[in-house]
């Protein structure tokens, strides 16, 4: 044992640690879970954040774990709740001063929770393969849901202010129909789980339960007693909803490996059968009353079938309902978020989980952005008229790249890669509990792959510590002083001449949205080494 050693406790362990080590290394090493945001690997910690923070029981102190250095005798307490509660408090201060959406209010306003701006950058781009995948992984039916739904995503979209919304519901059935040239493109499933769960109805919950399930990678069947599929879509105009749509846009789900058993009608024998032959069954037989009033131990309300509120769980053990099942369904997009919804439950089910109600993420809200603002976003846009046509009529290639470059791009770039945004989630901070005069929007857009906007940035420092250590460049520095401090370029700079050569390393650094990638899917081709750049 070394004279150098340092001997402490840390959630009552006892540790020896060597002298000069940070107290959050020293706890990381037993395992313990300190989330961070100004700290990296590769350039230390600068205890700008304090979401760090750690109590010595000693002294009752809180100490920033990444520059806090370990001491004989320390009583390190790194998980109680004085210490989350001060975690979250750091996380809410930050986030008072946060300047941005995680999802854009269209995505927020589609109950399949279909990110809308991913899909129409990838439209934009040409990338109608990515668009299709997502669209099937949200909406189920692009194809029908483009010609059918009432379209809540345009009502939100930011670009209505200004002069008309994107043509949302114009696009998705526009990547909906593309399937006929890509039959192949779908998403791809989580591994083999082994086990099977049936489905009863072929409407729009059972065919979203049905592909939920067989994504989640389980062993999936479809029993409809009709001889198609659709159910209730049957019952839309041919003008509206062509012959064949439905099948088309459907068939996606046999090469994704669920089995479709039409004609097939359960009565109350073969259901019991079905029951001991599956792990989870779901009912989404929407107004169809004869096979639940047929199931003895199935209760039922005026309705329809009685369920654990946001559970989908009904008086059955191991059976879910969904749709007009359990209740009034008023559009088909709500019937397919519902059938997405019990097969999560399902899945939750079938792998010996306790049910829990679905949970949405973390989303810090802009809010409504002043006029200057809306034209600060619409720098990023075209200025394109919105196309004309109605709803299910035909969309020509080029005019689905104009309508997409309209997207204003209000939500986050970086938001299933945001530091901030996870720990947010994880400490349930409240966003607005430190109200008052937030940063105006603005973005900089002069580097011609990145975007830097400053109302997103936490003044952590990793990307001035990445400019220092990189002498290549000009790189980042803080400017002014007090709460206004903020990251610059220096002596005038443009960001292009800034980050010259440490673009990578400065973007990977960014704890948070504020420099990002204008193309987000081209990451994984810019990305630098994570050991040097990345934190943890």
């Amino acid at each position: 044992m070394s004279s150098n050693d340092i001997h402490l406790t840390i959630d009552g362990r006892d540790v020896t640690a060597p002298r000069g080590q940070t107290v959050l290394d020293a706890a990381r090493a037993l395992g313990a879970n300190i989330p961070t945001l100004c700290h990296s690997p590769a350039w230390g910690g600068q205890a700008s954040c304090l979401v760090c923070v750690v109590r010595d029981e000693r002294t009752g102190r809180m100490l920033p774990s990444c520059s806090a250095r370990v001491e004989d005798g320390m009583r390190i307490d790194t998980d109680s709740a004085p210490v989350r509660e001060a975690r979250r408090s750091a996380l809410e201060l930050l986030l008072s001063d946060h300047t941005g959406d995680c999802e854009a209010p269209c995505a927020r306003a589609c109950p399949g929770h279909l990110d809308v701006p991913a899909m129409l950058r990838r439209v934009g781009q040409g990338l109608l393969g990515e668009a299709l995948r997502e669209a099937r992984r949200a909406v189920i039916l692009p194809s029908v849901l483009g010609r059918i739904c009432p379209a809540p995503c345009e009502r939100g979209c930011r670009r209505k202010p200004l002069d008309a919304a994107i043509a949302i519901g114009r696009i998705e059935g526009y990547v909906g129909d593309s399937a006929l040239d890509a039959p192949a493109e779908i998403p791809t499933p989580a591994p083999d789980s082994g086990k099977r769960i049936a489905v009863v109805g072929a409407g729009p919950a059972g065919l979203a339960a049905a592909a939920t399930a067989a994504l989640l990678g389980h062993r999936c069947t479809v029993f409809e007693a009709a001889e198609r599929v659709g159910g209730a879509l049957a019952r839309i105009p041919a003008d509206t909803l062509p012959p064949g749509c439905v099948s088309r846009d459907a068939a996606w789900l046999e090469r994704l490996g669920v089995r479709l058993e039409l004609g097939h009608a359960l009565d109350a024998a073969s259901f019991d059968a079905l029951r001991r032959d599956s792990d989870a069954v779901i009912l989404a037989v929407g107004a169809d009353w004869r096979l639940p009033h047929a199931i003895p131990g199935l209760e039922l309300t005026e309705h329809g079938v009685r369920t654990e509120s946001q559970i989908h769980a009904t008086s059955i053990p191991g059976v879910f309902a969904a749709g007009a099942a359990a209740g009034p369904c008023k559009t088909a997009i709500q019937a397919i978020r519902l059938g997405k919804e019990a097969a999560a439950a399902a899945d939750l089910a079938v792998r010996g989980h306790g049910p829990t109600p679905p949970e949405r993420r973390f989303n810090s809200n802009l809010g409504r952005p002043n006029a200057a603002e809306l034209f600060e976003m619409l720098r990023e846009a075209s200025a394109a008229a919105r196309m004309p046509g109605d709803r299910g009529g035909p969309v020509r290639d080029e005019a689905a790249v104009t309508e997409a470059a309209r997207c204003l791009h209000c939500d986050c770039r970086r938001a299933d890669d945001c530091r901030l945004r996870d720990c947010a989630q994880d400490y349930g901070a409240r966003p607005s509990r430190f109200a008052g005069e937030r940063r105006p929007l603005t973005k900089n857009l002069e580097h011609p792959d990145i975007v830097y906007e400053p109302g997103k940035c936490i003044s952590c420092g990793l990307c001035v510590r990445v400019s220092a250590a990189r002498h290549s460049a000009p790189g980042l520095c803080f400017e002014g002083r007090g709460f206004p401090m903020r990251v610059a370029a220096p002596f005038h700079t443009d960001l292009t001449e800034a980050l010259r050569g440490i673009e990578a390393d400065c973007v990977n650094a960014c704890p948070t949205g504020a420099l990002a990638w204008r193309i987000e899917e081209l990451d994984d081709i810019r990305a630098c080494d994570e050991t040097q750049t990345g934190y943890s």
